[in-house]
């Protein structure tokens, strides 16, 4: 990602809003019904698997990339950005619901695989950034909070870099792997998760031969 984000930083700027929100939902597109076709694959046994490895394990990743500038650039009513918010809220409520039953929705678990990359995650992610980015983007925090923020930002990569760590050691160590999923237990991994990856990321900010990788 690294190494695309330069070219793909140029095609965006040289180009208009529309086309550059045509490439993106192109590119979004295509992502997502590769992953319904691995998912398809994945139910009907054919052995099928997107190819997870250090040179394709980013591109799954660039729809959001794309969408993240193209989304920021858009102007919409602080209505708009609000029922935004509300339709995000009702399809996280869904992706947990799929995810503890998935075993149960073989239609569901095509259309929108219960994954980073499945459409029910994808536009809850992108409700998610749209909303808040838009209600947020005129607000002036005091001094403490701004100072706080903006720590959390620059630890952002270092969860994306970290979390998943920290979910497996809760998943296979902590819970166990036979503990049955949750309303309760989803919620529980994903808040020390989220709250330990932030800490891991904050600290090793703050570490010289740390801070280069975080």
């Amino acid at each position: 990602m690294y190494f695309a984000a330069p070219p793909l930083a140029r095609y965006l700027h040289s180009v208009s809003l529309r086309t550059a929100g045509i490439t993106t939902a192109m590119v979004l597109a295509v992502i997502l019904l590769l992953f319904m076709a691995q998912a398809a694959s994945i139910q009907a046994e054919l052995g099928w698997q997107y190819p997870w490895n250090m040179l394709t394990q980013w591109f799954p990743y660039l729809g959001y990339f794309m969408a993240g500038w193209v989304l920021a650039q858009v102007r919409i009513s602080k209505r708009t950005a609000a029922l935004l918010g509300g339709v995000a809220v009702v399809l996280s409520i869904f992706n947990i619901w799929h995810w503890i039953n998935q075993d149960s929705t073989p239609v569901l678990n095509i259309i929108t695989p219960s994954s980073y990359i499945g459409l029910s995650v994808t536009l809850a992610a992108l409700c998610i950034f749209t909303s808040v980015f838009h209600l947020l983007k005129d607000w002036h925090p005091g001094p403490r909070l701004a100072q706080f923020i903006l720590a959390m930002s620059s630890a952002a990569f270092g969860v994306f870099l970290c979390h998943y760590l920290i979910l497996t050691w809760l998943t296979f160590k902590v819970l166990g792997e036979d503990v049955q999923p949750t309303l309760a237990t989803m919620t529980f991994k994903f808040t020390v998760a989220t709250a330990g990856a932030f800490i891991l990321s904050y600290t090793a900010l703050r570490l010289p031969w740390l801070r280069k990788v975080f």
